[in-house]
């Protein structure tokens, strides 16, 4: 079952590096993503309501891409690993096969921003 999870402004949700084992769906509030560079970190995109927030590394089992912080105070549905892949596994093997290509290809890409 999925639950939901609060954060205060000013909270991380994820930070770059950690292993992943669930991905969230943000229905209020706004995140900003930030990429470390050398000693600092500097934001590269934001999260709306009704977006998915790490589901990259949550797909592709690798670590956090980037990190997560509250802009204002949010409201997300987390989901986990457990109930995710018993969806995946019901589903025709092509369907499996592309969503880990574009993710795989997403991540190559997300490796190779420069800021």
């Amino acid at each position: 079952m999925n639950e939901t999870l609060t954060l205060k402004k000013g909270e991380f949700l994820l930070r770059e590096g950690d292993p992943s084992t669930e991905m969230y769906l943000l229905t209020s509030g706004h995140l900003s993503i930030l990429k470390g560079i050398g000693e600092e970190e500097r934001e590269i995109g934001k999260i709306h309501p009704n977006q998915l927030v790490g589901e990259l590394s949550f797909l592709d089992r690798g670590p956090r891409s980037a990190s997560v912080l509250a802009d204002t105070d949010c409201t997300l549905v987390r989901i986990k690993r457990a109930k995710f892949d018993e969806l995946l596994n019901s589903q025709q093997e092509w369907f499996k096969k592309i969503t880990l290509t574009l993710v795989e290809r997403l991540r190559k890409a997300n490796e190779r921003i420069k800021i």
